[in-house]
């Protein structure tokens, strides 16, 4: 059973007004550990808007999602994140084709690459992404801004993951300082004072 303490013992270690109130990755470059892949498919065509059928959309598009946890800087170790690649598309929807895969794998590419997995031509999505859990592989964050929903209202604002890098190649640099809020919930957000070293 836990040991009780005083509540009067506990300190935030800082500024409270500066502490991040979601797990959002930080902002800048950071190293993370590849915790895993899943594939997943969107919507079937038959649960999609009569506009979106118009127009030529198709359901059922095939992505790769990989989690990932934060490792470097150190203060924000541990907060998990997630990349989904979609790969499938209105013409090839499985990507079972090559085209499609140089048109939409691109970002699955770079992070398999950089994380150090081999491939060799007969291998496998699933071999590539398997090799590729805990590894470690450099990304790039940043703020994407609210945007209209087609279906009314606004996405909130979240850090998303930009372009991925192999680590010992650049510094590990967050953005310090400035916030942002998105939707009910806080996230360090770019600032004029430009990038500050990891711990």
């Amino acid at each position: 059973m836990p040991e009780e303490v005083e509540i009067s013992s506990l300190s935030f270690g800082g500024d409270p007004t500066k502490l991040p109130t979601t797990k959002q990755l930080p902002i800048g470059d950071i190293i993370v550990t590849i915790k895993s892949f899943k594939a997943i498919k969107s919507k079937p065509t038959d649960e999609l808007s009569d506009q979106e059928r118009a127009s030529g959309k198709v359901g059922g598009k095939v992505a790769v999602e990989m989690q990932v946890a934060v490792s470097q800087p150190e203060r924000f170790k541990g907060i998990l994140g997630r990349k989904t690649f979609w790969i499938g598309d209105d013409s090839d929807p499985e990507a079972k084709n090559k085209g499609t895969w140089e048109r939409n794998g691109t970002d699955l590419m770079a992070a398999l690459k950089h994380a150090g997995v081999g491939l060799t031509p007969s291998t496998k999505p699933a071999e590539a992404c398997a090799a590729a859990v805990e590894q470690q592989v450099g990304i790039h964050t940043y703020l994407k801004g609210e945007k209209p929903n087609p279906k009314g209202g606004v996405y909130a604002a979240r850090v998303e993951v930009g372009s991925f890098w192999k680590p010992g190649t650049r510094e590990v640099k967050v953005q310090d300082d400035a916030r942002v809020e998105i939707g009910d919930s806080v996230a360090v957000a770019p600032n004029t004072e430009g990038l500050s070293a990891a711990d």
